[in-house]
This record gives C-alpha cells, structure tokens and sequence, in this order.
C-alpha cells in the first residue's frame, strides 16, 4: 500500500491550514448570514426571535455564491466589496470541490506543499477580513438602530448564541 499522506510536520501543517482556511470560508458564510437577518429584518429584528432564526435557516441552505448574488442587491455592498467576495467566493469554491484532486501530487513533495500552505494562508486572511468588513456592517447597523456600544455587545453575544443555538437545530 502506498502512503499518500507524508506523516512530516509540514504535511501536519498542510493538513491543520486546509482546516483552518475551511472553517475561515465557513465563518464569511456565517456572516453574510447574519448581515441579512440584521438587515433585511430591519426594525423587526430581534436576536434570537422565530423569525431571525427562520431567515437565519433559510439563508443557511444557500450557496456563497446565492448569498452573494442576494447580497449583491439586497445589502447595497459597494462595488470593491462585491469583487473581493466574488474572489473569495473562487476560492472557497477551489478548496472544497478542486483542492483534492489539484494537489494530490503536491501532497507528496515538501517544496510545493510549502507553496500550498502559503496559498491556504493568503486564503484564509481574506475569509477572515471580509467576515470582519461584514461583521462591522452588522454592527453599524445595530448602531443606525439607535444601539449604544454597549447594546451592540450584547446583540453580538446574542447573535452568536443564536447561531449556537440554531447548529444544536433549537
């Protein structure tokens, strides 16, 4: 039998970025998610109430890429935005359906999975810095609601517990 899977700590280090970049690309899902429950639910938005989690769940069952094309009309995301989350969309997209079968043969060989890792790490930074840029929308958008610093630290917190509620399917 043929061991594909080099045991090294780069191959550990491929292996541990591929996750995280993953987990990145699913924390952008996350906040497209709720920057439309903030958004669209307007004035009637309450974290935690039946309808943010039926929109919440509804917009959990799309694509990125549905998400961004409802984004692209809904939320007003200005031009520049629109072209990073489409380039992160691409990404996204090349790490769970490409990712494997593209870089088997790089897997094997320490010099091009070193080129991976940086890639994986480029990757990952975008995820992060647009779900930021669309966490600090939501975040304005509580403000433009009239909430203080210190309501939109507990609609935060609230939001995450939705969203923790919401993955126990409650």
């Amino acid at each position: 039998m043929v061991d594909l899977y080099p045991s090294d700590d780069e191959a550990r280090e491929l292996f541990a970025q591929y996750g995280v970049t993953v987990y990145d690309s699913a924390g952008l899902e996350e906040a497209f998610v709720l920057l439309f429950a903030t958004d669209v639910l307007g004035d009637t938005y309450r974290p935690g109430s039946a309808e943010m989690r039926k929109l919440m769940d509804s917009r959990r069952r799309q694509t990125l890429g549905r998400l961004l094309l409802d984004a692209k009309d809904a939320l007003g995301l200005p031009t520049d935005v629109v072209r990073d989350l489409s380039a992160a969309l691409e990404d996204r997209n090349w790490l769970i359906h490409t990712f494997h079968r593209e870089t088997l043969p790089d897997i094997v060989n320490a010099e091009r999975r070193a080129r991976l890792v940086t890639r994986l790490q480029k990757m990952q930074v975008r995820f992060a810095q647009l779900s930021d840029l669309l966490m600090d929308r939501v975040r304005s958008g509580l403000r433009e609601k009239g909430a203080s610093p210190e309501a939109i630290d507990r609609e935060t917190q609230a939001l995450l517990e939705a969203i923790h509620l919401a993955g126990e399917g409650g």
